[in-house]
């Protein structure tokens, strides 16, 4: 068994301010998606033992258009702790409008909306997740959504790191929005990473994987 994390000195860092803290998750969206009761107890156990005050959480299930329970999700984030982050998804031509209306129509006022770009697995061009995201924001307010980077490639026979000059036409398409980037499997390692700092500084775009 791994040993546990040393919470007291991560509480002393700088930076403790600002965790996000993931809840009780399963790997597979099928499985998770049909254990949501059970996903949110254990979430609220997580939270209650969790030592450190986290800057908000993470809600592990996430959500697209398609699912049609979506009176079970929305219970499922009912039960959850705040403040509280969703991430979702859209299937491959899902316009803006469609999108927002959505999201408007189930989405609790009180959740931050991660919206992934889908540009990782070939869903959508950066272009169009920008739509995505505009739409998103305008509908619910900019303070309430933020557009994740996938810094991946989806071929053979599963996932690759996306190579830095992959990376930048995304971040050229979404410059001024609030980004997070995911990472996976440290992705962004070695050469790939100072190149996209190397890049970030010489467009302006000091913190291109950050919130802001």
């Amino acid at each position: 068994m791994d040993p546990l994390p040393d919470w007291a000195a991560i509480h002393a860092a700088p930076w403790a301010a600002h965790i996000v803290l993931g809840l009780a998750a399963r790997s597979s969206e099928r499985e998770a998606r049909a254990a949501l009761p059970d996903l949110a107890d254990a979430s609220r156990r997580i939270v209650d033992e969790h030592p450190v005050p986290a800057y908000a959480y993470y809600a592990t299930v996430e959500d697209d258009p398609t699912w049609t329970d979506q009176a079970a999700f929305r219970a499922y984030l009912a039960a959850l702790p705040r403040p509280l982050w969703v991430s979702v998804y859209t299937p491959a031509g899902e316009t803006p409008a469609a999108f927002a209306r959505w999201l408007t129509e189930n989405m609790p006022a009180d959740v931050t909306v991660l919206v992934q770009d889908g540009v990782g697995i070939g869903r959508n061009t950066p272009a169009q997740a920008r739509a995505l995201e505009e739409a998103a924001a305008q509908t619910l307010g900019p303070a309430r959504v933020a557009l994740v980077v996938e810094a991946f490639r989806a071929g053979g026979r599963g996932f690759r790191p996306a190579r830095p000059w992959e990376l930048w036409s995304q971040f050229e398409a979404y410059r001024g929005l609030r980004l997070y980037l995911f990472d996976g499997p440290h992705y962004l390692n070695g050469w790939r990473l100072w190149t996209l700092k190397a890049w970030a500084i010489l467009t302006g775009q000091h913190n291109p994987s950050g919130g802001g």
